[in-house]
């Protein structure tokens, strides 16, 4: 995997870049709608959507599935624009392929799950600059351990491979695949290597 020395810095103007937030999920592990749930003064999902906000992905999409109204509910409080996934009970990968229809043409990508309210604004803002500046197809966060996180940020050059994708795996084969146009960004910010998936993660990590 190739680490943020080792592939070159953009020498023209800085890559333009969109969010898509993929919250179409009926939370199986959680037993109810996890996005919901009560985070601070906020919820799961409005939290996660109020710092990538404020850490500059501002052209924010919104992808839902189930419990599609009182997820929109959310995000229009926010005033952000969203969509209806009618195939999110194919997977992750469906999601993936509803939210780059939303994406500008020539934008690069910013996937953002939306149960990972512990990542701050400063993380969101420093993947947004490691694209913006370089030439990788791919941008992702690594920690010491080398585990690789979330956000994950795509260039054009991959759309047409995440729109061949299928089932619930996302995009973790395409980031294997192209290793060596991956920029990994060491930080080691624990909201980006943890999702809210179940009871138990919940109560550890909640507000």
């Amino acid at each position: 995997m190739e680490r943020a020395s080792s592939i070159g810095a953009n020498d023209g103007a800085p890559r333009r870049l969109a969010g898509v937030v993929l919250a179409a999920g009926n939370s199986r592990r959680m037993g109810c709608p996890k996005l919901l749930l009560p985070w601070g003064d906020d919820t799961v999902l409005g939290h996660t959507l109020a710092n990538a906000m404020a850490g500059g992905i501002t052209l924010l999409t919104v992808v839902c599935g189930a419990e599609a109204g009182a997820v929109s509910a959310q995000v229009e409080a926010k005033g952000l624009p969203w969509l209806f996934n009618a195939s999110y009970a194919q997977g992750q990968s469906s999601s993936l392929q509803c939210g780059l229809k939303t994406v500008p043409e020539g934008c690069g990508v910013m996937f953002i799950l939306g149960d990972m309210p512990c990542t701050s604004p400063h993380s969101y803002a420093a993947l947004a600059a490691a694209y913006a500046n370089s030439r990788a197809l791919i941008v992702a966060p690594v920690n010491a351990a080398g585990q690789r996180g979330n956000p994950t940020l795509w260039a054009p050059e991959l759309f047409a491979e995440l729109s061949s994708l299928t089932g619930d795996m996302g995009a973790r084969a395409l980031l294997d695949q192209h290793r060596q146009e991956t920029l990994l960004i060491p930080l080691e910010e624990a909201g980006l290597y943890l999702d809210i998936d179940t009871p138990e993660d919940y109560k550890r990590y909640g507000e």
